[in-house]
C-alpha cells in the first residue's frame, strides 16, 4: 500500500512538473485600435503570462484606447485577432475574462467575441454593452466586468476575434462624456481530464504492477 501511496505522490507530481513545462503559442493577427476621428491606428501590446503560458493581457489603456472629452476623437474601434496553439499540452474547453474600463455621461462601450476551431466552426460566442449614466439602467465610474463561457468542446488550436466600440452618441467636443478601455484580461482554461491524465495512466500502471 505504501508502494501505491509512493507512486501516486510521483504520479500527482509529474502532472505537476508537465503542466508547468506546457507552453501556448500564439500567432497575433491583428491588434489594435482605430480613432475615428483622427483615422490614426495605435497597436494594442500583447502579454502572456501564467503556468502554461495561458494568461493574456491586452494592454488597450497604453494603445490610447479612449474616446470623449479631451481626446479629440468620438468613437474607436479595437480589433484583435489571434490563434492559439497549446501543443499538445491539453484541450481547452473555457475562456474567463476581465474587462477594465471607465464610462462617463454618454460613454459606451460595445464588446463582441468570437472563437472558433480552425476549420472556422464557432465555439463560443459573447457580448455586452456598458454604458454611462446617460443611458437608461448605465452608471458613471469604473468599469470592471469578469465573465466565464464554456466552449462547445474542447480543442487544441483555435481562433480568437475580439472587437470593442467605443463612443459617446455623437457629443460635440468637448464633453464631459469618456469611454475608456484600460485593459483586456484573458484566462484560457484547459479542460480539467487533460491535466490529470498523466497521473491516472501511472496510478493505473502502478496497480497493474502490483497485481503481478
Amino acid at each position: 500500500m505504501k508502494q501505491l501511496k509512493a507512486v501516486v505522490g510521483m504520479a500527482v507530481a509529474a502532472a505537476l512538473i508537465s503542466a508547468s513545462h506546457a507552453s501556448f503559442t500564439y500567432n497575433v493577427i491583428q491588434s489594435d485600435v482605430l480613432l475615428l476621428n483622427s483615422m490614426g491606428s495605435n497597436p494594442v501590446p500583447f502579454v502572456t503570462s501564467g503556468p502554461m503560458n495561458n494568461f493574456v493581457d491586452h494592454l488597450t489603456g497604453a494603445a490610447g484606447c479612449i474616446v470623449g472629452n479631451g481626446t479629440g476623437n468620438v468613437a474607436a474601434l479595437v480589433t484583435i485577432i489571434y490563434e492559439v496553439d497549446t501543443n499538445g499540452n491539453g484541450p481547452v474547453n473555457q475562456l474567463d475574462i476581465s474587462i477594465l474600463g471607465a464610462m462617463f455621461d454618454y460613454g459606451k462601450i460595445s464588446w463582441s467575441e468570437i472563437v472558433e476551431d480552425m476549420g472556422g466552426n464557432v465555439l463560443m460566442t459573447a457580448s455586452a454593452t456598458f454604458k454611462g449614466d446617460a443611458y437608461a439602467g448605465g452608471a458613471d465610474g469604473a468599469l470592471y466586468h469578469t465573465s466565464s463561457h464554456m466552449f462547445s468542446r474542447p480543442v487544441d488550436r483555435f481562433k480568437v476575434k475580439k472587437t470593442f466600440v467605443l463612443d459617446i452618441a455623437d457629443q460635440t467636443l468637448p464633453s464631459s462624456s469618456i469611454a475608456a478601455l484600460t485593459l483586456v484580461e484573458q484566462n484560457w482554461v484547459p479542460e480539467p481530464a487533460s491535466m490529470i491524465a498523466l497521473s491516472a495512466g501511472l496510478v493505473g500502471l502502478a496497480a497493474r504492477r502490483r497485481r503481478k
